[in-house]
């Protein structure tokens, strides 16, 4: 994501099973680029274009549960909340384990799609 010619945040897709048609999406951004709805907007975008241009048929995003901020992202780009992964990933910064919220968008949900 671009702001003044600056990258302040980035979002990316990746498949989780392709086999399946699985996908992950993922996102960060700056502290400076946040409030304005950059993110939201970059995984509505990402996310109709793994549906759409992929084929993808579940989508899915996690969140740190503490992360209140990029939950929010998620809940405003239409996915809904699966539940808690307990205790799966270290994070380093905070020398402990933590927990993942699960989100997941399938293509019937996707805002504005007409099935």
């Amino acid at each position: 994501m671009l702001c003044r010619d600056e990258v302040v945040g980035g979002v990316g897709f990746r498949w989780f099973g392709e086999e399946h048609a699985v996908g992950e999406v993922g996102y960060w951004i700056r502290r400076d680029g946040r409030g304005r709805g950059l993110t939201t907007r970059a995984v509505n975008l990402i996310s109709r274009w793994a549906i759409e241009a992929l084929g993808c048929e579940r989508l899915q995003l996690r969140a740190d549960e503490g992360n209140v901020a990029s939950r929010r992202v998620a809940e405003r780009a239409g996915f809904r909340c699966e539940g808690i992964l307990r205790s799966v990933h270290y994070n380093a910064r905070l020398g402990q384990r933590v927990n993942y919220v699960m989100y997941s968008l399938l293509p019937s949900e996707l805002p504005g799609r007409v099935a």
